[in-house]
């Protein structure tokens, strides 16, 4: 999480910076020559140090993909408007080349009602935090988006599948962070995102949909989050610098009439520094609009493509193998 000062001439303040993906966006601030300030954080809600951040006059930046901070930060919208502050959540990978593609599908067809995003990392990984944050929402079950509102759904409650590059794979619908965003940048009111696992995985999401009591209790969450404790910390520097991520899109409007896009970009810790630091040197030169934003509301749907090795993918013949699973 990033906080930083309205004045340019202040330094950015970049906390959790010991952590995985703090780390790595502390090293690329630390080539910039641009001034900062590392600091750790405590367990306060980020909806918290977002009053803070009013408190202080400061803009406020965030890597974070939670559904639950979005929304809540987006009803500050009124008060960050009055202080002339920007809140942006949503900094790194989650959300930032989804919600542009989603900007750039609405942009295609206007009247699109349904939107369908789905991601796949290739020869990444995930980090501690990011285990344990999934770890931390065991047993919850899954989310979509219908008509306008957050609808809580068993875990892999849909299905699809999506061409990544090389012929079809399963997706299933997960709790992403683009059903808050994607519908504030688009006002799309039917959102589903889905992300690429193996068929095991599907089989074994499904059954712990009965399990969910059980994976709810702290006793069963304290023993995941020990096991994660003994994996490795995330991705290596290679892995990083060699994996990529892709995205695939897809609208549909009342008619029947479909729009379809993909993305391809670096690896995910990679890209969520990249985008990150990029964003935060925007801001610190002034590049911002007061109150509650969106990557893609703040800067765009061509954002994304102003990080080097991100690029359009066209959906020649099509991305999607099914008709979408509402």
């Amino acid at each position: 999480m990033t906080l930083m000062s309205k004045s340019s001439e202040h330094p950015i303040v970049i906390y959790g910076s010991y952590g995985y993906t703090g780390a790595i966006i502390a090293e690329i601030a630390s080539a910039s020559g641009h001034p900062v300030i590392l600091a750790g954080r405590d367990a306060e809600k980020l909806s918290k140090q977002a009053d803070a951040c009013l408190r202080n006059g400061c803009h406020y930046l965030d890597i974070t993909g939670e559904i639950d901070v979005f929304e809540s930060i987006k009803k500050m919208d009124g008060a960050f408007r009055t202080a002339g502050i920007m809140a942006m959540p949503g900094t790194g990978f989650d959300v930032v080349p989804s919600d542009c593609l989603a900007m750039l599908l609405k942009e295609r067809l206007p009247d699109a009602d349904t939107l369908e995003l789905a991601f796949a990392g290739i020869g990444g990984g995930v980090s501690h935090g990011t285990a344990t944050s999934m770890a931390e929402r065991a047993g919850m079950g899954g989310a979509v988006r219908r008509d306008g509102r957050l609808k809580p759904v068993p875990s892999a409650y849909l299905v699809e599948e999506v061409d990544f590059g090389r012929g079809p794979k399963p997706v299933v619908s997960i709790p992403w962070g683009d059903l808050s965003t994607a519908f504030t940048s688009t006002g799309i009111e039917n959102i589903t995102v889905y992300t690429a696992v193996k068929k095991s995985a599907i089989r074994m999401l499904k059954f712990s949909n009965l399990l969910n009591p059980v994976l709810r209790t702290s006793a069963v969450r304290g023993v995941i989050k020990k096991w994660i404790d003994t994996r490795p910390a995330g991705p290596t520097p290679e892995q990083r610098n060699t994996g990529r991520s892709i995205f695939r899109g897809r609208v549909r409007n009342a008619a029947g009439n479909t729009a379809e896009a993909g993305l391809i970009t670096p690896e995910g810790y990679r890209l969520t520094a990249l985008t990150a630091w990029h964003i935060a040197m925007k801001v610190a030169g002034g590049n911002v609009k007061p109150g509650y934003q969106t990557p893609a509301t703040a800067y765009g749907k061509e954002l994304i493509f102003e990080i080097d090795g991100c690029r359009e993918q066209e959906a020649t013949g099509g991305f999607w193998s099914h008709t979408p699973g509402m």
